[in-house]
């Protein structure tokens, strides 16, 4: 992915890193109280803590997606070569559903409760198990 140009290696920095966590905590919070009443607005925030989560991870280890086209696709597939494809999965399947729902078309579904309540859990397992993954990766290298 580095040689692609689709990450970026850089200075881990822990600060960075637990401030994204904090702000995924947030995302995450504020869609476990939307997905009642608003779940197209809870999918965005959940899937926003998951991606969140998966980018302090990379931050942790000195890693960066790059911004640009595909740039959510990348942190999936940072997420599959890292963590396992069944995250990977889960994170490009949502990632899929949030696009279509953030920008519809009349061919394609928009997310409903039982996606947001994906995206929720899928947040939650990144935010659960990131403290102790941040503990166990070193920088890459």
């Amino acid at each position: 992915m580095i040689s692609r140009g689709h990450l970026e290696q850089r200075v881990p920095d822990a600060n960075l890193a637990q401030r994204i966590l904090d702000e995924a905590r947030n995302d995450l919070a504020g869609a476990e109280r939307l997905v009642d009443d608003f779940p197209a607005q809870a999918l965005q925030l959940g899937y926003g803590g998951a991606r969140k989560a998966a980018t302090a991870i990379l931050e942790h280890q000195g890693l960066r997606v790059m911004s640009g086209e595909g740039a959510h696709a990348h942190v999936g597939d940072a997420i599959r070569a890292q963590l396992g494809s069944a995250l990977g999965r889960r994170f490009q399947g949502l990632r899929q559903i949030r696009n279509d729902t953030e920008y519809p078309k009349p061919d394609r579904d928009i997310g409903d409760e039982r996606d947001a309540r994906a995206a929720i859990a899928l947040a939650n397992d990144l935010l659960t198990a990131a403290p102790q993954l941040m503990e166990q990766m070193g920088v890459f290298r």
